[in-house]
């Protein structure tokens, strides 16, 4: 199959997703999702766009072209700029499978600044969990530890799941049927 760019310099991959270099209308800060969706939260109506990314368990804020050429290193993020490019979702896309838009293309660009300080104020406030009493963290597979199978049974997890919605009138939220999935699965662990 051969794909072509388009004027703007996006290539698109099918199911109205796109390729799209960064450098150009936007630099990108990709980020682990936990650390991201704690980030949302402190920076509220300033985040900005926001891409999903369900299968890499990542998430991508986009910031203003060229502000990430000083990003220096932050643990669980990668600046991503002319190098680069991002799978962009249809603009309707809220929701798995696939990447998804989590905060609406239509927001203003976030400031990298203020990326930078709540991330660095997630990633120095994070409590470490307690883990499961049940969790054997030194027998647990490469599957279990990236999400793929449950780290208490060991059973495949197969379908995307949404981790939330985001909304400028209420901020992160959950979506109803993710705490049934959970009861569901714990109680069968």
């Amino acid at each position: 199959m051969t794909t072509r760019a388009t004027a703007s310099g996006t290539t698109p991959i099918g199911e109205g997703s796109r390729l799209a270099p960064a450098g150009k209308e936007w630099d990108a800060i990709r980020v682990t999702r936990i650390v991201g969706l704690q980030a949302i939260r402190s920076l509220g109506a300033r985040t900005g766009p926001v891409i999903m990314d369900p299968a890499a368990r990542v998430m991508y804020f986009l910031v203003p072209p060229g502000s990430t050429s000083s990003w220096e290193h932050l643990p669980q993020s990668t600046a991503l700029s002319e190098t680069n490019h991002v799978v962009l979702p249809p603009k309707h896309k809220h929701t798995p499978p696939g990447p998804y838009w989590l905060i609406a293309e239509q927001q203003p660009l976030a400031d990298t600044h203020a990326l930078r300080r709540a991330l660095e104020e997630v990633l120095q406030t994070s409590p470490v969990a307690s883990p499961d009493p049940r969790l054997n963290l030194a027998r647990l597979t490469f599957n279990q530890v990236k999400g793929y199978n449950c780290a208490l049974c060991g059973t495949r997890l197969v379908t995307d799941r949404s981790l939330g919605f985001h909304s400028t009138d209420t901020g992160v939220g959950v979506h109803v049927n993710v705490p049934s999935l959970v009861r569901m699965k714990r109680d069968s662990c």
